[in-house]
């Protein structure tokens, strides 16, 4: 059962102590030049443009050094969810209300978004309590789960170098990806990449939504396979993930404490 294994979490209570990772973009894809604002975008062969993303700023100095959690919600973008958009942003934007009610939640957990179709777009990481969910992309394109993937964790590892730069410690990682685990790119590399990094602390959450992919979606995660959104209930899914932010959270403070993700509430469906 997905519960149970959710329930038992031993080794997202270890702290992360891993270096950025070279990056892994697709094969025949090239960057451009860095335009002033530190943009970064990436083509592929035929001069399509396949990534696009803020490069993380700087953190302000002078704010103390409270532990941080990056965390980052990776959603898909494809047609097959374009009725429920609206739906999960609402549920998003009152998970990240929720986060902000609670001060060491809004120090703590740093939150971005990535969302890809046949592009990836990841916004900057902020302090919880700034957090203020807007969609990225417009629905459409083939699904690149495997571009996706690699581009979240890129961007995990350079945030976590900038804060370590400043001296500020990183406890956590939290990635949340919500996909039907349809991909029109390979997968496998990604997924290794997110396989070993799980050993250092990164903790995964992969949550299908629609008409999943099982054989992708369940590998994922080497720690469990994934669990299937019942009835698209975003509210519920988004509401647990933030009293599961609000745990980790709190476990920066107590590494040698064990982490447990909360009851599910019904946002899951059955096995």
């Amino acid at each position: 059962m997905i519960t149970s294994i959710l329930s038992s979490l031993d080794w997202c209570s270890l702290g992360f102590d891993g270096v950025a990772s070279p990056s892994c973009i697709r094969r025949g894809a090239k960057p451009r030049p860095s335009p002033p604002n530190g943009d970064v975008s990436v083509t592929g062969p035929a001069g399509e443009n396949l990534v696009s993303r803020s490069l993380p700023q700087p953190s302000p100095k002078g704010t103390g050094h409270h532990m941080r959690m990056p965390t980052l919600f990776l959603l898909d973008k494809s047609p097959s969810e374009e009725a429920f958009m609206d739906e999960m942003y609402l549920a998003l934007d009152a998970a990240a209300s929720v986060q902000k009610e609670d001060p060491v939640v809004q120090v703590t957990a740093h939150v971005a978004v990535g969302e890809f179709n046949s592009r990836v777009v990841i916004s900057d990481f902020v302090p919880a309590g700034d957090f203020h969910p807007k969609p990225l992309l417009d629905i459409g394109g083939d699904t690149r789960l495997g571009l996706a993937l690699e581009e979240s964790m890129n961007a995990l590892d350079r945030y976590v170098a900038d804060l370590r730069s400043q001296g500020i410690p990183v406890g956590k990682k939290l990635l949340i990806v919500l996909t039907d685990g349809m991909s029109r790119d390979s997968v496998d590399a990604a997924i290794a990449r997110i396989h070993k990094a799980e050993q250092d602390g990164l903790c995964v959450l992969p949550v299908g939504v629609g008409m999943v992919d099982r054989t992708v979606l369940d590998r994922i995660s080497s720690r469990r396979p994934g669990a299937v959104l019942k009835d698209r209930n975003y509210r519920s899914l988004f509401l647990w993930i933030a009293r599961t932010v609000k745990e980790f959270s709190y476990s920066c403070s107590r590494p040698q404490d064990k982490v447990s993700f909360p009851p599910t509430d019904g946002w899951k469906e059955s096995d």
